[in-house]
């Protein structure tokens, strides 16, 4: 009996290494910024990869514990909306019959149907964050890589696939769809210079995103607004077939071109206080319009 006692307390080696070697792999998980080879090559411009690297990884570290009661107030809310997607029945007027509501005697529709429930879960989120030299005032480029922590790893909490990229006068490549950990800490790197091309960018953002087959499709642009308006009025217009399309505006700034470009689908902040409780607003509302 004390042999069999001291047989199983012991540990299952082989289990516990083949674990091991599991987590260890999807840390190391390849970056695989193929997508944006691709599109690049399509639309002829060069493709450019930031990567991480040991201090990227420990400055980002420091933002994501600063952040992260906004980061679980963003996935919680979220959590709970795609929570509501439970069957239901609803009337119609052949199906199921419904005793309580045919006895009434008073409406055609006595019979139920039940709706299939919509997977909100199952989505996808391009992040397009400016990274021209005017996002350098009132500290927008900061307040731009702070959002993206905040949306990026939410994601990661709900398993939502995310992409990331900047621009400028041509697109860069941050976090591909199949990324590791550490290369989440890429944003770290984002840095504010030269001019913009808002209308390629979002070009470019409809371009990956229609590689992904989730059934929601979402491109949020983190912008000071500075740009073409008509050119990308009209880019925003075409990638409304694909995905959805959201702006937040940072900074000081006026809303005339969020409002031309996006229509009611933006969000202003002068700076990140209180950003995950409106984002997390404007978020639902988009997801719910999306899902039914």
């Amino acid at each position: 009996a004390e042999k069999k006692a001291d047989e199983e307390i012991v540990p299952d080696k082989k289990k516990m290494s083949e674990n091991a070697k599991k987590a260890d792999s999807e840390t190391k998980q390849q970056d695989d910024f193929s997508d944006s080879e691709k599109v690049c090559k399509k639309m002829q411009i060069k493709n450019h990869t930031v990567s991480a690297d040991p201090m990227s990884v420990t400055q980002y570290a420091k933002v994501k514990n600063a952040l992260s009661s906004d980061i679980n107030y963003l996935a919680n809310s979220l959590k709970r909306l795609f929570e509501e997607d439970t069957d239901e029945y609803v009337p119609f007027t052949s199906g199921r019959y419904d005793v309580m509501r045919g006895s009434v005697g008073k409406t055609a529709k006595i019979f139920n149907k039940k709706r299939v429930p919509v997977d909100r879960a199952d989505m996808a989120v391009l992040l397009a964050v400016d990274n021209s030299g005017s996002m350098n005032d009132f500290n927008n480029i900061q307040n731009a890589v702070c959002a993206a922590v905040v949306i990026a790893e939410a994601c990661e909490k709900l398993k939502i696939s995310v992409y990331i990229m900047g621009f400028t006068r041509e697109p860069r490549q941050f976090v591909p769809w199949r990324h590791s950990k550490e290369q989440l800490s890429s944003i770290i790197k984002m840095r504010a210079t030269g001019g913009t091309d808002d209308a390629l960018a979002i070009k470019f953002a409809r371009e990956i995103i229609s590689r992904v087959n989730s059934e929601h499709k979402f491109v949020f642009v983190l912008s000071d607004g500075y740009g073409s308006p008509q050119e990308m009025k009209e880019e925003v217009k075409k990638t409304r077939k694909t995905a959805d399309v959201f702006a937040v505006g940072l900074g000081n700034i006026g809303t005339e071109y969020f409002k031309s470009v996006y229509g009611q689908d933006f969000l202003h902040m002068e700076n990140t206080k209180g950003l995950a409780k409106e984002l997390s607003k404007k978020l639902i509302k988009l997801v719910k319009r999306t899902g039914r």
